[in-house]
């Protein structure tokens, strides 16, 4: 006798919600990064980052940033941290309170790949995003 209903591939489908309830549940498991502070080298094109257990120097090109604090991330692998932002050329110093506005570093961590967006909070103005790779080298121009 025929099975009647729903098939994929020829093969019946006897239940179809348990299936789409199962997806649902799975599609909810992609984070890859246990929740917690974020640490060592990040880099990619135009933009970097060294992350230190109290601080994070941010590389960009003609441009730099710093949080205090580490960038911690929650169970989705996303992160947003309050920290300064520097523009220009010429060498940065590390401490140059006078040049710095405040900016939003945000973004997501899946695996070792990091999708960042930095938001000028004054302005609203949003530069990126940048994707980086965990260990890897930032590859900025430095404007002189």
């Amino acid at each position: 006798m025929p099975v009647r209903g729903r098939t994929i591939g020829g093969v019946p489908i006897r239940n179809p919600i348990s299936l789409t309830v199962l997806g649902l549940a799975l599609a909810g498991c992609t984070a890859t990064t246990a929740p917690g502070p974020l640490e060592g080298q990040w880099g990619g094109a135009h933009a970097g980052l060294v992350i230190a257990d109290d601080s994070v120097h941010v590389e960009f090109d003609c441009a730099a940033g710093s949080i205090v604090g580490p960038i911690l991330v929650d169970r989705t692998g996303h992160f947003s941290e309050e920290g300064a932002y520097v523009s220009g050329g010429g060498p940065v110093p590390v401490d140059d309170s006078t040049r710095a506005v405040p900016a939003r570093f945000a973004g997501q961590v899946r695996g070792n790949t990091m999708d960042l967006t930095v938001t000028l909070l004054k302005e609203e103005t949003a530069i990126g995003p940048y994707t980086l790779t965990r260990g890897g080298n930032p590859r900025v121009f430095k404007c002189l």
